[in-house]
């Protein structure tokens, strides 16, 4: 690998024992991207920050790359060169190393580094098999792709391809030693896959298959791969006949089950069109065969309670961000709630208001329903013929609801889930917090972090345990604060 010409300067301001930290960066230097790393226990191992320094000559451009470990201090500081028309698409952590995704505009192809603990730095290889195919439906010539982090085992790359029909392509590339692999899908009928979950245990994806690609006849499977063969383990169709449709918000392995949790529809009604009746969840073992099958409506279990609860005019719903198990077997559903309003001019709205929590045991039978106030945001979409569901899962994707993500610890019987959010008050100045509901020792809690200067752009990020991240981005004085926040959390 070549030695970089010009060297990244990093100024580093330390205070209140390495809790707090500003990065700078010099002329000509730009953050692309940063993230959280992590680890096996479920708590942030540390935080990587990708920049891009400067053309070295005509052909080539500096990358460098920082890591800080759990409590803020340096710990590598790495710079490569790359091809000038490479540019950073993805950095993921398998909690065994950092995998950085970069992508050749000129040359059509994918260039993997990986980064280890011990700051090691290598590129692992580079992809270009039938990578024009990868530009699926579209004139720009960056690929639509997902990556994946497989807890210390690999990486998964998903691509959209054509291969004669639509169709897709996985590329596994290992790091614990094993053998990599390829899969492309087939060429007779039209293949549409989504990756519902990824992880050590398997490659959780719904598959449908159509003849002709506009046509409303369809098969449907879910399909679990194992990550170090790529071999399906698990297979089960669902008849398009099937008189109870259902959408499916989660779908994991547990205890040698897979585990189904979603919402469920009436008889031949339609997912996007019509109202979902209720929460159901499906439990089968690696055979196929359906162990436990559970309906909760809306309408027995849930809509009076939820009535009283809310305060809010027009029709509200509750869109699902997240499923918890906890170690005494309940599964805690977070969600937010939401109503489409008009707006002004071309597009729809969402109107994103409180959070709610619904609490099931081990039988998913509705044990609460716990309402946690939040003020009142709304997100806006230049797509007009989308119904409200429809709508907010779009929204949902480009990250539109107050929702940041759940941190949950390796024994589950704690968890937090972070929202936005915006309080207004009467004669006083309005106040932007991140709200914290804990989950602690069998009880749900709230509490708050109050940002100081709205002026200035600010992200929440997981941290160690019972620890935020506060993330401030000042681009004026080209600099990045950050701040670990401790929660009112035991």
């Amino acid at each position: 690998m070549k030695q970089p010409i010009v060297f990244f300067i990093f100024f580093l301001t330390f205070f209140s024992y390495s809790q707090s930290k500003i990065l700078k960066t010099t002329e000509g230097a730009s953050l692309v991207n940063s993230g959280v790393m992590i680890d096996t226990d479920n708590s942030a191992n540390g935080y990587y920050f990708f920049y891009e320094v400067d053309k070295v000559n005509k052909r080539e451009r500096e990358f460098a790359i920082k890591i800080l470990d759990q409590n803020l201090n340096e710990v590598i500081n790495k710079s490569f060169v790359e091809d000038r028309n490479s540019y950073l698409m993805q950095v993921k952590y398998n909690k065994q190393q950092l995998m950085f995704v970069m992508y050749n505009s000129k040359d059509f192809k994918f260039i993997f580094y990986s980064l280890d603990k011990d700051g090691n730095l290598n590129k692992v290889s580079e992809y270009e098999e039938g990578i024009k195919n990868y530009v699926y439906r579209s004139k720009s010539t960056v690929p639509t792709f997902s990556f994946y982090p497989i807890a210390n085992k690999g990486f998964l790359l998903f691509m959209l391809y054509k291969n004669k029909k639509h169709g897709y392509k996985l590329k596994y590339i290992s790091t614990n030693g094993g053998e990599s692999w390829d899969y492309t899908s087939g060429k007779e009928q039209h293949e549409i896959l989504q990756i519902l979950n990824v992880d050590e245990k398997g490659i959780i994806l719904q598959e449908v298959k159509k003849k002709r690609l506009l046509s409303g006849e369809y098969s449907a499977f879910i399909k679990i791969l194992d990550p170090e063969t790529g071999e399906a383990f698990f297979k089960k169709e669902y008849p398009q006949e099937a008189e109870i449709p259902e959408a499916w918000n989660n779908v994991f392995i547990s205890n040698e089950e897979v585990i189904i949790i979603g919402e469920y529809w009436a008889e031949k009604e339609r997912v996007f069109k019509d109202d979902s009746k209720g929460l159901f969840i499906n439990k089968y073992n690696f055979e196929g065969n359906k162990t436990f099958n559970k309906r909760v409506s809306w309408q027995d279990n849930f809509e009076q309670t939820f009535n009283e609860l809310n305060d809010e005019s027009g029709r509200n719903y509750l869109f699902f961000h997240d499923f918890m198990t906890t170690e005494n077997g309940h599964i805690y559903a977070l969600a937010e709630q939401y109503r489409k309003t008009l707006r002004v001019g071309l597009g729809a709205q969402l109107t994103i208001t409180d959070a709610y929590v619904l609490d099931f045991d081990k039988e998913f039978n509705l044990v609460d329903v716990i309402k946690f106030d939040k003020g009142k945001s709304r997100i806006k979409s230049s797509v007009v013929a989308a119904n409200r569901h429809l709508l907010a899962m779009l929204l949902s994707r480009e990250g539109g609801f107050d929702y940041e993500f759940t941190q949950t610890d390796k024994k589950k019987d704690r968890f937090y889930s972070l929202f936005l959010d915006y309080e207004r008050l009467k004669g006083e100045k309005n106040k932007i917090a991140f709200k914290a509901i804990i989950y602690n020792d069998g009880k749900l809690t709230e509490d708050k972090i109050y940002l100081e200067n709205d002026l200035v752009k600010t992200q929440v990020k997981a941290a160690k345990a019972g620890y935020v991240l506060l993330v401030d981005h000042d681009k004026k004085k080209k600099e990045v604060k950050l701040h670990l926040e401790k929660l009112n959390i035991e």
